[in-house]
């Protein structure tokens, strides 16, 4: 036994010897009965054993190596997207047509969202290669407000006119996107299981959620939660699935005014403002040029569209949501979204409003 603790202690030295010293003693050990086979065990466990260590020891060293770069990484892309989020400030803020904002406006080269240019990355300090920017800016007033409903006055005549109104335009916005057929989807919010509602009732709840004149509710629908602060909060009305919601996003905001601006706004947004309107007819005209006054269409449209549409459109955008993204080699991406109010005059000034990163 003692010959057995020696040639053990030999075999698991910390020697590039070691693997060859395991083996000759397992060879020695074969015509050995009872302990032959322990000792087989235990020799192997012991050098399983040291492997294991080193290698965790390795990964342990790879993963501190490779989350200090990811720390550097992230620090550098935050500062990226500041700087670039700033950058879109001053775009904003050098517009010479407060007035009247277009594609045509400097930063109007970005409204659909387009990389930076190499020149532009470099002013923000990224000099290696193989590292993608993009920038979007969009225009809100470009979109549908979804909390336009008269929800403190629909009692009365006023409020009912402005609320039948505005239940017609977001229906019309609803069949558009297809919530009638490809989007049809049972409630999610677990009130109404098993029920499709269609575009008439969704801006039917989004109506009710909206108010803040109802005592009671009997149709389960959650009530007097006031006007939406955020696109998120239609997740909680019923019939407004995650998915209706994706795809509605980019069409709708709370910022800014009721106007849509028609000289950035959508197909399907222009649509839905009014059902006698033919859309194609202002893409057309502002593919010319830019629209400076809303008078200007009532050759293109029609007097008595015009007449019911000049209420709700301008030429004009007040806020801005602004979107960065940046990717590393290896599809590491790093986001930034944020809302710039800007005020016209003299000179255009611009303010932050909100900034995320992800």
């Amino acid at each position: 036994m003692k010959n057995l603790l020696t040639l053990t202690k030999q075999c698991v030295r910390p020697s590039s010897s070691n693997k060859w010293r395991a083996w000759l003693f397992i060879y020695r050990l074969k015509a050995n009965t009872g302990i032959a086979g322990l000792a087989i065990i235990l020799v192997t466990f012991i050098v399983s054993l040291a492997s294991i260590v080193v290698v965790n020891l390795t990964y342990s060293t790879f993963l501190s190596g490779r989350s200090t770069g990811m720390v550097e990484r992230q620090l550098q892309a935050e500062y990226a997207l500041k700087s670039l989020v700033n950058v879109a400030a001053a775009l904003i803020a050098a517009d010479q047509s407060p007035r009247v904002d277009s594609a045509e406006d400097v930063w109007g080269v970005f409204m659909q969202g387009a990389p930076v240019p190499d020149d532009m990355l470099q002013q923000l300090g990224f000099t290696e290669s193989g590292i993608k920017v993009w920038l979007e800016i969009t225009p809100e007033n470009a979109k549908l407000r979804i909390d336009q409903l008269d929800t403190q006055n629909l009692q009365s005549n006023a409020g009912q006119q402005t609320g039948k109104r505005w239940k017609d335009v977001y229906t019309a916005l609803f069949k558009k996107l297809h919530f009638d057929d490809e989007l049809a989807k049972p409630d999610h919010t677990g009130l109404f299981p098993n029920q499709v509602f269609n575009s008439e009732e969704l801006a039917e709840n989004l109506e009710t959620y909206q108010r803040t004149d109802v005592d009671n509710n009997n149709s389960n629908l959650p009530t007097n939660n006031g006007k939406i602060t955020r696109i998120g909060d239609l997740i909680n009305i019923p019939g407004f699935t995650p998915k209706r919601i994706s795809v509605l996003t980019p069409f709708v905001t709370v910022y800014g005014n009721s106007r849509v601006n028609v000289n950035v706004a959508k197909k399907s947004v222009l649509e839905a403002l009014d059902p006698d309107l033919n859309a194609q007819l202002i893409i057309d005209y502002r593919n010319e040029k830019s629209i400076e006054n809303i008078g200007e269409l009532r050759e293109v449209i029609g007097e008595d569209v015009f007449q019911n549409l000049a209420g709700r459109i301008n030429t004009e955008t007040s806020w801005f949501q602004v979107i960065g993204k940046i990717e590393f080699g290896g599809g590491i991406s790093y986001f930034a979204r944020a809302i710039i109010s800007a005020e016209g005059g003299a000179q255009t000034k611009t303010n932050l409003v909100s900034l995320q990163l992800y």
